[in-house]
């Protein structure tokens, strides 16, 4: 498991067109991190004592309906509030569309695999990029940049439908 330094956040700002409105996007971002996808699998699966739920929403499912994915094989109400209604099924602890050789829908993956091993907590008006240092990625790839995190953060609000 890679350790991040301790992380310093900053702040920055995007304008992101929101319903035919643009709107001012404050965020906080973690400085200082390298990372890239190993697709070693272990975001797709429950790992020791902590059982993953890869949330769904609506254009996550519209996606799967485009890949010709029976909602109803790979995927299970869930129990979240909005925008997550669904959630994707497991088998033995692992995401059903895992196999050996990686994701079978990656083209079709939902927003929250997408985004891994980031999320967005929202304070008030803020949003702050958080991580999951259980990622093996960390500590490899190019240095993350302000505007790799505008892009996470403009992807994640059009995937949710908005704020």
């Amino acid at each position: 498991m890679y350790n991040p330094p301790v992380l310093f956040y900053s702040e920055s700002k995007i304008t992101i067109n929101i319903d035919g409105e643009k709107k001012i996007i404050e965020f906080m971002y973690p400085l200082g991190l390298k990372w890239s996808c190993k697709r070693c699998g272990l975001c797709c699966q429950n790992v020791d004592d902590y059982i993953r739920h890869i949330l769904l929403t609506d254009s996550d499912l519209e996606r799967f309906k485009t890949g010709s994915y029976n909602i109803c094989e790979i995927s299970e109400l869930s129990n979240e509030e909005a925008p997550f209604k669904n959630e994707m099924k497991k088998k033995l602890g692992k995401c059903v569309m895992l196999t050996e050789s990686g994701c079978k829908s990656y083209e079709f993956r939902p927003l929250l695999c997408r985004m891994y091993p980031f999320w967005i907590e929202r304070k008030n008006d803020v949003f702050i990029i958080r991580l999951d240092n259980d990622c093996k990625g960390f500590g490899t790839g190019d240095n993350l940049t302000e505007e790799f995190y505008k892009k996470l953060i403009a992807f994640a609000i059009k995937e949710r439908g908005g704020l």
